[in-house]
């Protein structure tokens, strides 16, 4: 676990009735926190169309969350319906350099603020809500 934060928590919260899924993560999260990620996730999932996994509060992730974020895309979705997107961390932090060395950004669609995050998906959806 990092010295930079505390121990990592998740909020996991409808965003509206057309299946997006807030996903906040804080703190730092690993294989320890990993269990309690899916525990929250599991049950969601079933309801879901798009996760918006919101790394802004984290302040450390290891391979541990990266295998979750794979796992949850198989679960949602196919790649090309791209079921998650991703808030990252501030310029320069952990996440970000996690998110860059990983090459994550070529998997999932990666923006600076859930409320991009959020746009971008209702740009992409044309508006529409599922039936």
């Amino acid at each position: 676990m990092s010295s930079t934060g505390g121990a990592g928590s998740v909020t996991v919260s409808e965003h509206d009735g057309n299946g997006i899924w807030l996903i906040a993560f804080e703190g730092d999260h690993d294989l320890a926190t990993v269990p309690l990620v899916e525990a929250k996730t599991r049950e969601v999932w079933p309801r879901c169309t798009h996760a918006v996994v919101d790394f802004a509060d984290a302040t450390f992730i290891d391979s541990s969350v990266i295998k979750w974020l794979e796992s949850a895309r198989s679960e949602l979705g196919t790649v090309e319906s791209q079921p998650i997107s991703i808030v990252e961390g501030p310029p320069g932090s952990i996440v970000t350099r996690v998110i860059d060395l990983l090459g994550l950004r070529e998997i999932f669609p990666c923006h600076g603020s859930r409320e991009d995050a959020i746009a971008a998906l209702a740009r992409s959806a044309g508006g529409t809500s599922r039936a």
